[in-house]
């Protein structure tokens, strides 16, 4: 009689730094057997078993699904189980699920453990292998590409600057963003641009990001062409729990006249448009 230990697929399983799942192991013989038999894992270096963790043998006949009793010594994991393997099917009717963490310094790439990641009975062993992938950034930065002209648009009338970030993942987000604006007219004018974050991924504003961008003023009729370009951030912080977009968008206020000459966002080598995103907390 000889029995067989294999890793369920998927094999690697993957997995982020920090993050955990479960693997499962496969039991099988070449002839019915029936009888009280020790399972070992040795995790390779970088993957662990995590604290609190569980051990379970899933009965994919009946749907039951036991909890275990396991022994753990920071590396390799025991377990004891009556494996039944039915004549006429030399296989059990379920499989043992495992649970597992890499740990958060874990390189990016495979992590294996062979020959002896999985063993069972006197010798019978079999690789265990994982693969720890590269996290999503925690943070990046994006620059507004083309300007973004006010002058047609109604007054009030919010615009989609297309300038937008990607929250990759459940967090809390410092946001910083820098807005350079630009309006010119020839008074009489009262005219102001206005900024503020749009939630894309629930079709909300970010509370309380409205900001003055700039703002021209002059109510001498016949005085000369006025204009005045001007930066202005905003910082806010957002928590979010799955990945959200968030953009920016603008509108051109005209209280009395109208910015007869230019009224837009810009973003060049005199001052860039800017989107900064970090995650600051779980």
């Amino acid at each position: 009689m000889t029995l067989f230990i294999n890793q369920g697929n998927p094999a690697p399983r993957d997995l982020l730094p920090g993050g955990k799942a479960s693997f499962t192991i496969d039991v099988d013989s070449d002839v019915p057997f029936s009888g009280l038999e020790t399972i070992r894992v040795t995790f390779p270096p970088g993957v662990t078993f995590p604290q609190p963790g569980a051990v379970h043998y899933i009965n994919e006949a009946d749907g039951t699904n036991t909890d275990l009793p396991y022994q753990w010594d920071g590396r390799v994991l025991r377990f004891e189980h009556t494996v039944n393997l039915t004549p006429g099917a030399q296989r059990q009717n379920g499989f043992y699920s495992v649970d597992v963490q890499a740990l958060q310094n874990a390189a990016p790439g495979d992590h294996v453990q062979q020959p002896d990641g999985l063993v069972i009975g006197l010798n019978t062993q079999a690789p265990l292998r994982f693969h720890v992938g590269t996290p999503p950034a925690s943070g990046g930065i994006v620059h507004l590409s083309t300007t973004v002209d006010l002058q047609l648009t109604a007054s009030g009338a919010w615009t989609n600057t297309g300038l937008e970030v990607t929250l990759p993942e459940a967090g809390t987000y410092q946001l910083d963003v820098d807005i350079r604006g630009q309006l010119d007219s020839v008074p009489p004018v009262n005219a102001f641009i206005v900024a503020r974050l749009w939630n894309a991924t629930s079709d909300t504003a970010l509370p309380h990001s409205e900001r003055l961008v700039s703002q021209i003023i002059d109510g001498n009729r016949g005085a000369a062409q006025y204009g005045k370009n001007a930066t202005s951030p905003i910082n806010e912080r957002i928590t979010v729990n799955a990945p959200t977009a968030i953009r920016l968008e603008v509108k051109r206020v005209n209280n009395f006249g109208t910015s007869t000459i230019a009224a837009g966002i810009y973003s060049d080598s005199d001052g860039y448009t800017s989107f900064r995103y970090q995650k600051v907390a779980p």
